[in-house]
């Protein structure tokens, strides 16, 4: 899969963090462009955009991965923009009472994903993973 190259004129930066910038486009508030930072590789963006995809495929509520991406430097996806959205840490900030309600709703989401059957397809195994990063440091 190749990604498809964007234009950053056409998008407006209205966050970034740890891992990349996210675009808000000029003329269609029914998406947001997140774009990784460079250090993230071509590979790491597509399998993060594939894994995207496949929660989305499992009606896991998540944003719709529309299309993977390049600005040419950075890779990443333009996903479907939940209107209204607010994260967990937004809402605690603005509405602390909320915390017990929003403890709560965070356990019944996990123990509701980890009744899912995995793809190992296309999650890969987290232990495993760990244990062979640690092998590379370690030679």
């Amino acid at each position: 899969m190749n990604a498809k190259i964007v234009n950053l004129q056409e998008w407006e930066s209205f966050g970034g963090g740890g891992f990349g910038t996210s675009y808000y486009n000029k003329t269609d508030d029914s998406v947001i462009l997140k774009l990784n930072k460079p250090s993230v590789s071509e590979d790491a963006a597509r399998k993060e955009f594939l894994r995207s995809k496949a929660v989305y495929d499992m009606s896991i509520p998540s944003a719709e991965p529309l299309e993977y991406v390049t600005d040419g430097q950075r890779y990443g996806m333009i996903v479907e923009r939940i209107q209204g959205k607010e994260s967990f840490g937004r809402i605690i900030a603005d509405h602390p009472e909320r915390l017990e309600e929003l403890a709560g709703m965070t356990a019944d989401y996990a123990k509701a994903l980890h009744g899912i059957p995995c793809d190992t397809e296309v999650f890969d195994s987290v232990p495993l993973r760990i244990r062979s990063l640690i092998a590379e440091c370690h030679s």
